[in-house]
């Protein structure tokens, strides 16, 4: 039997009083296909992802927290594993009161890190807002925004560190 100039083995003639089988032509269809999946761009990377236990949406700091010295630490991952991972300061990182300094990480990681470092001295009560990227190696990138609030607080460095020896005069 023919179907659209097609023959097809096993057609069921409908003068039998069995079922008509229906013959298409699925040559076209097999080659469009084909053609979409070889034209299908590259699936779409994901973007890495900051740990959400580590997001900083408002940080507390003592106001008299030394300038150089890690405030907080940031993390991300990967679900495709293209690391390692660079965070950024977004915007003008000249006169923001943080830098970030990011650790080192290698693809055998899960996780990579960050320093959020103090670069200027904070006044107590103000609200220092920023934001920052991380990166991985095929350019996928997220942005989270930060808050950090100075504090009137003091910093106790001896119950903190009580292994740093206190000066003695």
């Amino acid at each position: 039997m023919t179907c659209n100039g097609v023959t097809c083995e096993n057609a069921y003639s409908s003068t039998s009083g069995r079922r008509k089988r229906i013959c298409t032509n699925r040559f076209p269809l097999t080659l469009a296909l084909l053609a979409l999946v070889s034209c299908w761009p590259e699936t779409a990377g994901l973007d890495p992802k900051f740990d959400p236990s580590t997001r900083m949406r408002l940080v507390l700091v003592p106001a008299d927290a030394t300038v150089g010295s890690v405030i907080y630490r940031l993390r991300a991952s990967d679900e495709e594993f293209e690391y390692p991972l660079q965070f950024e300061l977004v915007g003008d990182a000249s006169s923001s009161t943080v830098q970030i300094e990011t650790l080192p990480c290698t693809k055998f990681n899960s996780i990579c890190q960050a320093n959020v470092i103090l670069t200027r001295r904070l006044e107590p009560g103000r609200y220092y807002d920023f934001q920052v990227s991380v990166k991985d190696t095929k350019g996928g990138m997220s942005i989270q925004s930060c808050s950090i609030t100075a504090t009137n607080f003091t910093t106790p460095h001896d119950i903190i560190f009580p292994h740093k020896a206190g000066i003695i005069m």
